[in-house]
């Protein structure tokens, strides 16, 4: 599966430089790769204009912007892989384990309460 990767920057683009709307005279570019660093502070922008560039060699994407006088600045930036939350109502191992476990503690409560005809009186710690 493909991921667009023109949305991706051009979200991306909008948060980082707190631009939520692209400018309608900006031409529209496809996602552009460099090799370095040095690579992305050689591309060329417009006055006005700001790009995403991806490294083709390192996990690492810059943001590139031009002022309205001409003077760019390039900033760079680490990126990995996340695993994101499913939004479908499902829970985590995490929250799956702790629920496990608190039935599991529910349920000895129950036996002991069944075998002695009462809790301990012992503090749960949560």
């Amino acid at each position: 599966m493909g991921f667009d990767y023109n949305s991706i920057a051009t979200s991306l683009l909008a948060g980082m430089t707190g631009n939520n709307q692209a400018p309608a005279q900006q031409p529209k570019r496809g996602v552009i790769t460099v090799a370095g660093l040095n690579e992305a502070r050689g591309f060329n922008l417009n006055p006005g204009e700001s790009v995403v560039l991806i490294d083709a060699n390192d996990d690492v994407f810059y943001i590139k912007e031009c002022d309205e006088i001409g003077k760019s600045t390039t900033r760079s930036f680490k990126y990995e892989e996340i695993e994101l939350e499913e939004a479908s109502g499902a829970v985590s191992k995490k929250e799956f384990d702790r629920l496990s476990g608190d039935v599991k503690e529910l349920k000895n409560m129950i036996k002991e309460i069944a075998a002695n005809g009462k809790h301990d009186s012992k503090q749960i710690e949560k």
